[in-house]
């Protein structure tokens, strides 16, 4: 089995392994260089990357087995199973610090900003998911200021239909008509971080088909002033 991990401070991980690993050998390649360490049951690799692949040290744990790893490492960030640090993901978006965000930090940034021009920039690598909730949720802002406002908020909920459920996306857009059913519907799907979601959300917005409309979307939603 093999288990990565994100080393933030080299020096100490490193000093850890030439104290309590066998031995150690060094492999040099175009665009990493690995230091390969041999304990009793496992193997580390401490990978160092090179540009385009953002300078990240990555500690990979090999073994035959499941082994209970020294809390050293195990205080490390294990990112196994995030895409965001593989090749491809780093390649195309860079550290992926630069582009999370907190969401429900921008929805209390939108609630505090009203209808007063706000600046939401959005990049290629964030969550196509977290990315549409904030422009419905910006959107039904201005909907809950004018109910008769519904255009936009439409045009937004019919392009979310490959992001979320499309049934739970067809009861929303019908609840629109009805602004207080709309609101009951709009704070429960809102508040629910991935039970309606699909596959396709989890991805950045750079492999949405119509990406260049979700930036128009953005577009509109900073537009609104009072």
């Amino acid at each position: 089995m093999k288990r990565t991990f994100l080393v933030n401070k080299r020096k100490d991980i490193e000093k850890y392994l030439r104290k309590n690993s066998l031995t150690c050998k060094l492999y040099k390649y175009k665009d990493k260089n690995s230091n390969m360490y041999e304990f009793p049951d496992f193997s580390c690799v401490l990978e160092e990357y090179k540009k385009p692949y953002g300078g990240f040290i990555f500690l990979v744990v090999i073994s035959n087995k499941d082994v209970l790893l020294d809390k050293k490492i195990r205080n490390l960030k294990e990112i196994t199973d995030d895409e965001r640090y593989s090749r491809e993901y780093l390649r195309l978006f860079g550290n992926p610090r630069n582009y999370e965000f907190d969401i429900k930090k921008v929805f209390t940034k939108c609630d505090s900003i009203g209808l007063n021009k706000i600046d939401l920039n959005f990049e290629m690598g964030m969550s196509i998911s977290k990315v549409f909730r904030v422009i419905l949720y910006r959107l039904s802002q201005f909907y809950f200021e004018d109910t008769t406002e519904t255009e936009k908020l439409k045009k937004a909920y019919k392009l979310a239909k490959k992001v979320f459920d499309k049934s739970i996306i067809e009861n929303l857009l019908e609840s629109i008509e009805k602004p207080e059913v709309y609101a009951l519907n709009f704070k429960a799907f809102i508040e629910e971080d991935s039970f309606f979601e699909t596959e396709l959300s989890k991805k950045p917005v750079y492999f949405f088909e119509k990406k260049e409309k979700i930036f128009e979307l953005v577009r509109e939603s900073n537009e609104k002033n009072i």
